[in-house]
């Protein structure tokens, strides 16, 4: 899936953008088939009009940028979780994936300050490295197996759960999103 498919087909098809889907939190893990498939332009949040997302170039990081305010338009208080790519290797400035996916990450971190309530898991930095050895036990015909898909299930909610422990005010009334008891005064 692509940032731009997300946007111009996959999305309205599958009725994300109906409010009454609306959800309290969204992870997005996007970027590999808009930048080693369509290898569309990266951008930057330059590309980015806040106020009214229309105007954000057709960049990766504008469309990218649109989804997330698309889905603020409809639940303004949801949290967002931006999942970087893993990196290949070790010496990852021989690596020019590893270089692209370095780009990637440094947007998504830059979204994140664009945009409240939104956070970045950065599988570059601290996941594993997916080397060879790696894939060998958890790829299958150039796709994650079933135990790479239970890994990367189980750090995304380690980190998440990371996060929320680090930002906890940000997380206190996350249970009452899109309720009318969201942001209620709270007495201790």
């Amino acid at each position: 899936m692509t940032a731009k498919e997300y946007l111009e087909s996959w999305g309205a098809d599958n009725g994300v953008w109906d409010p009454d889907k609306a959800a309290q939190a969204y992870v997005f893990a996007l970027g590999v088939n808009d930048l080693f498939g369509l290898r569309q332009e990266l951008g930057s949040a330059a590309d980015v009009d806040v106020e009214n997302p229309e105007n954000n170039k057709p960049t990766v990081a504008g469309m990218y940028a649109k989804i997330i305010q698309k889905y603020k338009a409809i639940q303004p208080k949801a949290r967002f979780f931006l999942m970087t790519m893993p990196r290949e290797s070790v010496k990852y400035r021989d690596n020019p994936s590893d270089m692209i996916k370095l780009e990637h990450a440094k947007l998504l971190y830059d979204l994140a300050e664009l945009f409240d309530y939104t956070y970045v898991i950065d599988l570059w930095k601290y996941g594993p490295v997916y080397d060879a050895a790696f894939k060998f036990n958890f790829f299958l015909g150039g796709h994650m197996n079933p135990a790479g898909y239970l890994l990367t299930a189980q750090m995304t909610m380690s980190y998440i759960d990371w996060i929320i422990r680090n930002n906890p005010e940000d997380f206190a009334q996350v249970g009452f999103i899109g309720t009318p008891w969201h942001n209620a005064e709270r007495k201790w």
